[in-house]
């Protein structure tokens, strides 16, 4: 009969142990994954059993601090009623104050630009009623002058033909031997000077009845209508210049409508992100 080994006990004793310590960490395992599974779903049960009824959340629209409640946990709320309210005072408002500037820079530039129109507007009115008056009395001062040359240039027609005949009959006279040669040279110059003497009142009566005409239709010619000329000059550019003023003030007002739209978008803008209120939006309880 064969005896048994000395190493048989020490083998049947390690199988043990490792049998126990597998058996051991299953159960461990199975124990973490009882207790990661069972708890949301016994919550689950659990909430499925209390709330039975359709939940509706309310969101903040804006961002900020809650100002007042009016209501509390348990309370019946009919659909709109105020459950919060939000203010926020820590809103940029850099865009609307620059807005703001830049509308106010804009109506004084576009009130300046009017005031200065109408003052041009005035002037020029001053300006058309003096130009009136002096161009009607330049204009009389003219016809008198026109007259009077034609009346010096008949004088000297009249006289020019005077000197003439005496001359031609001293010239006969000499010719006869009856008078000196003398005589007719100073009788010729006299008719020489008559004949220049209507020239020059020719030339001058040309010269009036073009700045009479001139004047007739707003032309200022000569020394006499210097200051007519001076004053037509300053109306014209004050004219010119209150045009400009026109269509400068009218950009500016456009302009300003265009940025008070905005500043008012803006204030809108702000004043939902201000304040605002949470009501229900249904019948029910908080």
């Amino acid at each position: 009969m064969s005896q048994p080994t000395l190493t048989s006990a020490p083998e049947h004793r390690h199988g043990r142990l490792v049998r126990v310590s597998s058996v051991g960490l299953a159960s461990v395992l199975a124990i973490l994954i009882g207790t990661s599974v069972l708890p949301p779903l016994v919550a689950d049960q659990s909430d499925r059993a209390v709330v039975n009824a359709p939940v509706t959340l309310l969101t903040a629209p804006i961002a900020g601090d809650i100002g007042a409640i009016p209501v509390a946990a348990g309370d019946s709320v009919e659909r709109g009623s105020l459950v919060a309210q939000i203010t926020n005072d820590r809103l940029d408002r850099a865009t609307a104050i620059q807005l703001a500037g830049r509308v106010s820079e804009l109506r004084e530039r576009a009130l300046a630009a009017e005031n200065k129109r109408t003052s041009n507007e005035a002037y020029l009115a001053a300006l058309e009623r003096a130009i009136r008056d002096q161009s009607a009395q330049m204009t009389q001062v003219l016809r008198a002058q026109v007259e009077e040359l034609r009346a010096k240039i008949a004088s000297a027609n009249a006289s020019g033909e005077e000197k003439r005949v005496l001359m031609e009959r001293q010239v006969g006279m000499v010719a006869r031997d009856v008078a000196s040669p003398d005589m007719v040279k100073s009788t010729t110059q006299a008719f020489n000077a008559a004949i220049q003497e209507k020239k020059a009142a020719e030339a001058k009566l040309n010269q009036k009845t073009v700045q009479l005409e001139g004047l007739a239709r707003g032309l200022f010619l000569g020394d006499e209508l210097r200051s007519l000329a001076d004053l037509s000059q300053k109306q014209l550019s004050i004219t010119y210049d209150t045009q400009r003023l026109a269509i400068e003030e009218k950009e500016l007002k456009a302009a300003m409508v265009d940025q008070q739209a905005l500043l008012t978008r803006e204030n809108q803008r702000l004043d939902r992100l201000t304040t605002s209120e949470i009501k229900a939006s249904a019948k029910g309880v908080v």
